[in-house]
């Protein structure tokens, strides 16, 4: 392994430290519903974005000290099967900061999602709302 290598795999292996992020479920069609029972759907589907955000919470860490990495935006869709296990590769996204940042912070939700996976407490009679998630992770809202 040489240098630059071993360097890239340091920084990639030290991502133990917090990164918050937000989740989002991805908006599934739905038929109109009344207000009472949207708002019930609404509250329901935020208990299933807070348990897959919990899992992948458990997992998350990242090193202190990334440079640019407050200014760096991460997002990841997520596929998953009625069992919640994944449904192919996590992708991942990322936006601003340095590159290398970007690179490692990427790496870093990757692997929390796989570390997750599968996820637990989805109800199984609303996968159609959490087959595909959407999670934003934000450095910039955490004090590292």
């Amino acid at each position: 392994m040489n240098g630059r290598s071993a360097r890239i795999l340091t920084a990639l292996c030290a991502l133990i430290i917090f990164l918050p992020f937000h989740v989002f479920a991805a908006e599934p069609v739905h038929k109109p519903v009344h207000h009472a029972q949207a708002k019930h759907d609404a509250a329901s589907k935020q208990a299933e974005v807070d348990a897959f955000r919990n899992q992948i919470l458990e997992h998350w860490s990242l090193l202190a000290g990334l440079p640019g990495a407050d200014k760096v935006h991460v997002r990841a869709r997520v596929k998953l099967d009625p069992s919640g296990n994944l449904r192919g590769n996590p992708d991942i996204t990322a936006t601003g900061g340095p590159e290398n940042t970007r690179k490692a912070l990427m790496m870093s939700a990757y692997r929390s999602i796989l570390k997750a996976a599968p996820f637990h407490g989805l109800p199984r009679d609303r996968y159609n709302d959490w087959r595909e998630i959407v999670a934003e992770f934000n450095v910039s809202d955490f004090a590292l």
